[in-house]
């Protein structure tokens, strides 16, 4: 910084020669003017005021007037009326309805002795209290749940049955009034018992108390307040106050203007005495001034501000030229850092901007905080899980928003939090189990990774990343109770069920197995499988075996020798088979101690296969197959048990909504038996039977049981098997057996066990299948989404390109749905969505492909439509269907719809350009007028 001397010869010299004249100048001129214009000021408002009382008493005794003859006029009018005839009361309301067309807007009604009001021209926009009676022959009454104040007149007429009854009618002071009364700048309200409820503008409400009426100061300004009461009595009438605004008849920005001027004048004054040096010195000044008012606008040197600063230097030896030295060093130094700051802040905006291109494409939620834990960025996708917008998160504590509580109610301190302690201390961490709070107050499960950032060596924030649980936790849960099922069924079974890797290590073996070799529940574990059996007996060549099991694919069965824990020998028969999973080949094992063997041999093969079987079934559960593919496998499985293949017939029939057996899969059953099995009741015939007891029927031959028969039936026998699942009943297995066939009990309970493992497969299945839909379609109507749309689209376009045909692709958009959605809500919104979904399919084909791909936008594909309009006529369909009301919550809802089309080849053959000109066609029928449709034009 330069050094400023003490003694200024060129301040010294300037202030001797202007300050003392122009001070006392300007102060004696400005105080003559504000008293001058004070007094001038008041005594016009004074004069105004009166003006206004007598003007507006007039237009008061005008009204008034004009209200006795429209009041006179009616009665009149209706002295040739016969009251007493109230049932007919058309020509009542065709009289009042073309006297109404006068200028004095007014609502007539009729009242019974008792004040109650029996009769009316037209709904009055304010409720009438129950038991009103007029006091007087006119007076005022204010609807306070309206806020509006009224003037009525009555006169007593005579009612049927009734002792008599008043006819009102009531003038509304409104807004509109006011408006008519007002004249000049002035504005009007009207108070009623000290507060106002009318006002010709948008003024705030006046209180007698508040003492409104007067002239009051709002600084320069007068606020004139004339107070007027409508009638004689100032109690029982309201008051007309008379608003005024009155400006000075010089503003304030007259006056400063006036005392610049009178400045500008002394000062050029002063600089004619003064001489050529002090303009030559303000000269100087002036450049300096021009010089940084410049550079603080583009902060960079140019040469015509260099030529300037040189001109500004001469004379060199004074303070002027020293202060232009050193403005130009300055100059040059912040151009320098502002250069350096340009460039860095260039780096951090594309910095910034890729991170945002980064997180955009992130599928987990981001969130950045600082070192106080306050957010400073928060990506899309965590909008969209959270139900916060960035802007109300940036600046906010994202512990006290989205971390404060635990989902069981109890407070989560801010100092356990474990994103607090990477904020704070700079320990990174990952949970895989936690919760955020959205913004309706729910919890989402999430999993979270909390990254800390430095600055300097020291924590200055945190980069936090999360996933949405919700499916994942979903599906471990139906994972874990399918695999309670599946253990459980497969400890149920007597044999010993043995699983092994490739490396023959045991990863499993069931209870039944661990008993009959003597291990406890985990004391098999990563032993060899050979261990086993016994290695001096057995029949069995490990490698050899496993190798050719591996290589042919095909399940062996072979009896050898098994040896248990304590060193026992016994014979065992022991089933193989071979699986991959993920790359890697699997061992499975049934394993029948088989020590009884020549007294139960048939009896032993049979449970035998029967437990293949249900590992067969056990299998086909865990397999990436659609449900209905999965009990087809399974219906074959049962199908190869002894007995049960001599038939070879049999279905399963699955419980629907509506509580009917639908039949789903079916095995070399007739033609007429499948017509007349499509649905079948519950306790209609044999398998409706079952379904409602709930328990297993056996029959041995067609008897009267059979409500299900046909010319040319063939004698034979059912087991008809309820499938059921934690006593809730899924579906119905039916096998067809021999006729006269005896029933077996182990045969039966085995068949219950084979349906409780469908019903476990069912259940898996329908979760898989669950899930799927979801992946693909709305949520809100169950239509395919945006995903599946563009999948059916591309399908769509290849089956046309192959067999050359025509397709038209359709955007519709709803007319007039926010309008619902805003007035009655989200809610009413939904419903009118589903219902609109319900109208569309009933116009379709089910060839045609139906889609929302969000709010209230639908897609729709036309296959195979032979020419325009054809499609046309599905569109006017589809426009005369959506046209007619809906009922919404109540409520009488209308809507249009507004269809873009675009058609294949004519108009595009890919996908994403007849979209694009489908939605251009629709916008064209949106700017023309809505609720039509309209091909693409060029």
């Amino acid at each position: 910084m330069a050094f400023i001397p003490h003694q200024s010869t060129l301040a010294n010299q300037a202030s001797r020669r202007v300050i003392a004249s122009i001070a006392v100048v300007s102060l004696i001129v400005g105080l003559a003017t504000w008293w001058l214009q004070q007094m001038a000021y008041f005594k016009m408002a004074t004069f105004e005021a009166t003006l206004l009382n007598e003007d507006y008493q007039k237009r008061i005794r005008s009204e008034e007037q004009l209200w006795n003859y429209e009041f006179n006029l009616l009665e009149h009018e209706l002295d040739h009326f016969q009251f007493p005839d109230l049932k007919h009361t058309d020509n009542l309301k065709k009289l009042l309805s073309e006297h109404l067309a006068s200028k004095v807007p007014l609502y007539v009604v009729v009242l019974d002795a008792k004040g109650k009001m029996i009769l009316f021209d037209r709904p009055l926009p304010f409720p009438l209290s129950d038991h009103f009676f007029p006091e007087e022959e006119s007076g005022w009454y204010h609807a306070a749940t309206a806020n509006l104040l009224v003037h009525y007149q009555s006169k007593k007429i005579p009612l049927p049955d009734q002792t008599g009854g008043y006819l009102l009618v009531m003038i509304p002071v409104d807004n509109a009034l006011l408006k008519h009364m007002t004249f000049g700048n002035t504005t009007l309200s009207l108070l009623w018992h000290g507060k106002s409820v009318v006002q010709s503008e948008n003024e705030e409400h006046i209180s007698i108390g508040e003492n409104p009426c007067g002239i009051h100061h709002h600084g320069s300004i007068l606020d004139l307040r004339e107070c007027i009461p409508w009638g004689g009595d100032a109690s029982k009438n309201p008051i007309l106050v008379v608003h005024k605004r009155i400006h000075p008849l010089i503003s304030l920005e007259v006056l400063i203007v006036s005392m610049v001027g009178l400045f500008l004048a002394i000062t050029m004054a002063i600089q004619i005495l003064l001489g050529s040096w002090v303009w030559k010195m303000a000269r100087r000044i002036v450049v300096l001034r021009e010089f940084c008012h410049d550079y603080s606008q583009i902060t960079r040197l140019t040469p015509f501000m260099l030529e300037a600063l040189e001109a500004a230097k001469h004379p060199p030896d004074d303070e002027i030229s020293t202060v232009a030295d050193s403005l130009a060093l300055l100059a040059q130094g912040v151009e320098q850092r502002v250069a350096e700051q340009e460039a860095k802040e260039k780096q951090l905006v594309e910095s910034e901007k890729r991170l945002r291109e980064i997180t955009s494409a992130i599928a987990d939620g981001v969130m950045v905080l600082d070192h106080q834990g306050l957010v400073t960025f928060f990506n899309p996708q965590g909008e969209y899980l959270l139900g916060w917008s960035e802007k109300e998160l940036l600046g906010q504590n994202s512990h006290a928003l989205l971390h404060h509580h635990n989902p069981d109610g109890s407070v989560r301190p801010e100092e356990t939090c474990a994103i607090h302690q990477t904020v704070c201390s700079g320990i990174p961490s990952r949970i895989y189990e936690d919760h955020f709070i959205r913004r309706d107050g729910s919890f989402l499960p999430v999993a979270l990774a909390s990254a800390p950032i430095f600055r300097d060596g020291q924590p200055a924030g945190a980069v936090i990343t999360f996933q949405d649980m919700t499916e994942h936790l979903a599906m471990e849960q139906s994972i874990h109770e399918s695999q309670i099922r599946f253990r459980t069924l497969l400890h149920s079974i007597r044999d010993a069920i043995l699983l092994f890797n490739d490396q023959g290590n045991i990863i499993l073996l069931n209870h039944s197995g661990a008993r009959m070799f003597g291990f406890d529940e985990v004391g098999f574990l990563d032993r060899p499988a050979a261990s086993l059996f016994s290695q001096n007996r057995s029949a069995i060549q490990w490698d050899n075996t496993l190798r050719q099991l591996a290589t042919d694919g095909i399940p062996l069965t072979m009896e050898t020798i098994g040896q248990r824990l304590n060193g026992e020998e016994f014979p065992v028969e022991v089933s193989l088979a071979s699986w991959t999973r993920k790359g890697e080949r699997y061992y499975s094992a049934v394993i029948r101690d088989i020590s009884e063997r020549q007294m139960l041999e048939q009896r032993d093969l049979q449970a035998y296969i029967r437990r293949i079987a249900i590992s067969a079934l056990l299998e086909v559960a865990l397999q990436p197959l659609t449900l209905k593919r999965k009990l087809e496998v399974a219906m074959d499985i049962i199908h190869t048990i002894p007995k049960m293949a001599l038939q070879a017939k049999g279905s399963i029939m699955l419980l629907t909504d509506e509580g009917d057996l639908e039949l789903i899969v079916e095995r070399n059953l007739s033609a007429p038996l499948l017509e007349k099995c499509k649905r079948v009741p519950l306790g209609h015939c044999l398998c409706g039977r079952a379904a409602e007891s709930r328990e297993l029927l056996f029959v041995d031959s067609v008897d009267e049981r059979h409500d299900i028969t046909f010319d040319g039936i063939q004698p034979h026998g059912h087991y008809c098997v309820p499938i059921l699942s934690h006593g809730q009943l899924l579906g119905v297995l039916n096998l067809y057996v021999a006729a006269g066939q005896a029933q077996d009990p182990e045969e039966g309970a085995f068949l219950t066990t084979v349906a409780n493992t469908i019903a476990g497969l069912i259940e898996r299945g329908r979760v898989e299948e669950k899930i799927r839909h979801m992946a693909n379609h709305d949520a809100l109507t169950g239509l395919p989404n945006r995903a599946l749309f563009h999948e059916h689209l591309d399908q769509e376009l290849r089956r046309a390109q192959r067999g050359k045909r025509s397709l038209v692709i359709a955007f519709m958009d709803l007319d007039r749905f926010k309008q619902v959605n805003d007035t009655l809500g989200h809610e009413a919104g939904d419903i009118l969505l589903k219902q609109v979904t319900q109208r569309l399919r009933q116009c379709l084909r089910d060839s045609d492909t139906l889609a929302r791909l969000g709010g209230d936008e639908f897609t729709l594909i036309l296959p195979e439509i032979d020419n325009p309009p054809n499609a046309a006529t599905v569109a006017e369909k589809i426009i005369a269907t959506l046209q007619k009301p809906f009922l919404i919550l109540g409520q009488l809802c209308e809507i249009g719809v507004s269809i873009g089309m675009s058609c294949y080849p004519e108009q595009g053959t890919r996908a994403e350009e007849l979209l694009q000109k489908a939605d251009q066609a629709m916008y064209a029928v949106k700017n023309s007028g809505r609720n039509a449709f309209q091909f693409f034009r060029d």
